[in-house]
């Protein structure tokens, strides 16, 4: 919440998904509507007052500029669903908008900027849908609003002493709506399904939010979903000793049930355009050996029993089936990153303290077995696979310079984990409550234990990006979104 001194240069009262009315936006989770916003200023007028006394905040709101872009989504979301007449619809959105602006007046505000409604009928999330009697005139939907609406500020500014609302109108600023200049994925640069954090950064989706969160639905599942799961793997007996993990059956049953409400949501043809020309990346195996075959004392057995070849096979044959099930789920571009060199983890090197803390030696070569065969696989899927476009990702070749040249990248460690508690890189006992943090962790190779630090991340991310094909084959990342 913003207090002290900075509220005097203003505050940002803006909220996704909200609207004019109180109800846009309620499938979406939690938002704060116009009527709350401007609360939530009324707050921050007596604040303001508190600090500078009546008369002067009086004439600081009175000389205050105030923004109001706001009724796209009271018209994408909330119009399909009222079973109103679109007249009465808009009476009400005019009639609530007007008490709200008039009680912004009370409140203080004179200089008031009003955005009309965008041409949002023309935004790629439409393109995709199927038309129908609301969907398909949504421009003419928007110009109408805004016929009401300039007409409304009109009124206000003459009723209003001291008043001045400005109409701003950013239908027409609009000059190129076939795509966005930034681009997402899809047909229409959609964005769905990018589930890679630093890959989606650079596209500017950020995050996508993570399948059991209960925010995720609606209109959000649209924008991606990331279905990983710590200590999840290909066998879905990894990483059993972590009780709750979510193996990658599992996360493709997940997957499914969000393919069914995006149909739901958007039709089947338009869904299943959707998700062929969306991106997917699969990163996954690390778990497999790991918490699984390297586990200490419950694979001791495991390993006598199944050599590397066999369960690497094993793992190969699972892997198989899966990708070919998210392809037969509507995928088409996928990208499988492949494991990267675990036997340099902290973790490994502790565990393997014959190594003398460089790189345990076996880790490495399963990892590297796995990838062979992976690379085939990919390659092969590509090919029977009509229409796939998948996509082998070289972690282990990234990682392994970043590790064996660590100071070219601006790093000081790269064996030692940045967060830890024990060991002599310390990755005996996993980042949590008693560990130490150093103090720059962008100084360090790996984060904890397990994973890379977010400066190593970011690197593998814009390798994958724009790197060549001995990075990632047979085209980058960026290259395949390109791709119709």
């Amino acid at each position: 919440m913003a207090t002290g001194d900075i509220i005097l240069k203003g505050v940002n009262y803006a909220s996704a998904g909200s609207g004019i009315l109180n109800d846009t936006g309620k499938g979406d989770g939690d938002h704060i509507g116009l009527e709350a916003q401007i609360t939530n200023f009324g707050k921050t007028k007596q604040d303001i007052i508190t600090r500078i006394g009546t008369t002067a905040a009086t004439s600081l709101l009175r000389e205050s500029l105030y923004i109001i872009a706001i009724v796209s989504n009271d018209i994408v979301n909330d119009l399909v669903a009222i079973l109103i007449s679109r007249d009465a619809y808009f009476d009400m959105l005019i009639s609530t908008f007007r008490s709200q602006l008039i009680r912004l007046y009370y409140l203080g505000a004179r200089k008031i900027v009003v955005t009309n409604c965008a041409c949002i009928g023309s935004i790629p999330l439409r393109r995709v849908m199927p038309p129908n009697e609301f969907i398909f005139p949504l421009n003419q939907v928007a110009q109408n609003y805004n016929s009401r609406l300039k007409k409304l500020l009109t009124e206000l500014t003459a009723s209003l002493p001291g008043s001045m609302y400005v109409y701003s109108d950013v239908y027409a600023s609009f000059e190129n709506v076939d795509s966005p200049c930034c681009h997402g994925i899809g047909p229409f640069d959609q964005k769905l399904a990018c589930t890679t954090g630093q890959v989606c950064q650079e596209f500017g989706l950020g995050f996508t939010p993570p399948y059991l969160a209960p925010t995720t639905k609606g209109s959000v599942v649209l924008l991606g979903v990331n279905y990983a799961s710590g200590g999840g793997g290909i066998l879905n007996e990894t990483g059993k000793i972590f009780g709750g993990r979510i193996n990658l059956d599992a996360q493709l049953d997940n997957f499914a049930n969000t393919r069914q409400d995006i149909i739901s949501s958007i039709g089947a043809p338009a869904a299943l355009k959707l998700l062929q020309m969306s991106l997917f990346s699969v990163t996954i195996g690390s778990n497999d050996f790991i918490n699984n075959y390297f586990t200490p004392v419950l694979s001791i057995a495991k390993q006598k029993l199944v050599p590397p070849e066999t369960f690497v096979a094993t793992m190969m044959s699972k892997f198989r089936l899966q990708l070919t099930r998210l392809y037969d789920l509507g995928a088409r571009k996928v990208i499988v990153a492949n494991v990267g060199p675990i036997g340099c983890i902290p973790y490994q090197r502790d565990m393997n303290p014959s190594a003398g803390g460089s790189c345990a030696a076996l880790p490495n070569q399963m990892a590297q077995l796995f990838n062979i065969q992976l690379k085939s696989l990919v390659a092969e899927l590509g090919s029977s696979l009509e229409g796939s476009k998948l996509v082998y990702a070289d972690v282990f070749r990234i990682v392994e310079d970043i590790i064996q040249n660590y100071r070219s990248y601006g790093f000081e460690n790269a064996d030692y984990a940045c967060c830890y508690v024990a060991g002599r890189s310390g990755g005996r006992i996993p980042c949590g409550p008693p560990s130490k943090v150093c103090t720059d962790r962008s100084k360090y190779v790996f984060w904890d234990p397990y994973h890379p630090s977010d400066a190593t991340n970011v690197i593998i991310a814009k390798r994958l990006l724009d790197g060549d094909s001995d990075d990632i084959s047979p085209v980058n990342v960026r290259k395949l979104v390109e791709e119709a």
